[in-house]
């Protein structure tokens, strides 16, 4: 089935208006570019919304718009009248204060203020735009939320990993720490073990010199000494001495 004639008429729906207005100047454009190219026409259009701005199109035959319109007053004989600067800059003043109203009244229906004029239609579509304008926002949010949520993960391992390496440093140090405690330790004993074996070898050495009392100039210090004495009576560091036995079961002797 075919498409149903639609009636031409002015749409009374500023939003519908709109969509309408951009799907049907891209469909005239893109219409005027395939004339230029296919049948190699210099074409100049411009349009105007109906907030005032302004839509052009050159073809590049053309080169310029000022071209096509140059053209196009030799070609009719007509002059486009020069206005004066101060009011086109005048009306570019009330174009740029119509868009902003304009601005200013979207901004309000956005932020639900100034609704008492609002149609049904309109309260329809803006209510669909807003629907649509926060699942943008919360899927954006959703997904900050992840890379957060992933670059804490990350952090995490690594942290955990750090600490891991950390732990078994420390630990080896107490190790290593304990073993070195563990053989100054043992040093030590082995050197006060030494150390009284000696003190009991002078005790006895002591002991014996003592029990074995010796009469002459040169008094002996050991008894490796005391019986080197005894055993060189030819010599001529002996001296005429007697043990006296401190037991009483020794006999008296003298020495030649």
């Amino acid at each position: 089935m075919g498409r149903g004639k639609i009636t031409i008429s002015r749409i009374e729906n500023k939003t519908t208006r709109q969509v309408t207005f951009a799907k049907r100047r891209a469909g005239l454009l893109k219409k005027t570019h395939e004339l230029s190219v296919l049948c190699d026409a210099q074409i100049g259009l411009i349009i105007f919304s109906s907030n005032g701005k302004m839509y052009e199109y050159c073809s590049a035959e053309a080169s310029s718009m000022e071209n096509i319109i140059k053209r196009y007053q030799l070609a009719t004989g007509t002059r486009i009248e020069e206005h004066n600067e101060s009011e086109q800059l005048h009306g570019e003043l009330r174009r740029i204060k119509t868009d902003t109203h304009n601005l200013q009244l979207s901004l309000q229906r956005y932020t639900g203020e100034d609704l008492s004029s609002v149609s049904m239609e309109e309260l329809d579509g803006l209510e669909h735009m807003l629907e649509h304008s926060v699942h943008k926002v919360r899927t954006r949010k959703i997904e900050l939320l992840q890379q957060q949520m992933q670059n804490l993960q990350r952090t995490e391992k690594i942290l955990e990993h750090e600490n891991g390496q950390i732990y078994h440093m420390i630990k080896e140090h107490e190790a290593a720490a304990a073993l070195a405690a563990e053989h100054h330790h043992h040093q030590a004993q082995m050197t006060m073990v030494a150390k009284a074996e000696e003190e009991n070898r002078n005790a006895n050495h002591v002991n014996v010199l003592n029990q074995f009392p010796f009469d002459g100039e040169e008094q002996p210090s050991s008894v490796l000494q005391l019986a080197t004495l005894q055993a060189a009576p030819g010599s001529h560091n002996f001296y005429p001495c007697r043990l006296l036995p401190t037991q009483p079961n020794l006999q008296d002797y003298s020495l030649n």
